[in-house]
């Protein structure tokens, strides 16, 4: 599973984001770069490592930038991050599982 992160002038929160991925070791994580202004993509290489990959979307808003990481995986599923939210631990095995249970859409909500 590749964890999305679709990111735009996200520097006060990637980090935060991108550390909570990182107890997924066998996830790479795309994050995709709607034109930001400020330090986001340099946080996020900083903390992410060679797990992390920066894709640029086009300039035609979020839904193309969601679109443009879409095309950028290459696992067979994907998950979608915000970039001021947390991953939370266990969520790729939570999700593995519901798909592998014959679900063709798995999601959660945690508050």
């Amino acid at each position: 599973m590749t964890i999305l992160i679709a990111a735009r002038n996200a520097a006060a929160t990637i980090e935060r984001a991108v550390a909570s991925c990182l107890g997924e070791p066998d996830a790479p994580i795309v994050l995709v770069d709607d034109h930001s202004t400020d330090s986001t993509i340099a946080r996020a290489q900083a903390l992410g490592g060679a797990r992390l990959r920066v894709v640029h979307a086009a300039a035609e808003g979020v839904s193309a930038a969601r679109q443009t990481g879409l095309d950028a995986v290459e696992t067979d599923v994907a998950a979608w991050l915000d970039a001021d939210d947390e991953w939370v631990p266990g969520r790729l095995a939570r999700l593995t599982a519901m798909l592998r249970g014959g679900c063709d859409v798995a999601t959660e909500a945690i508050d």
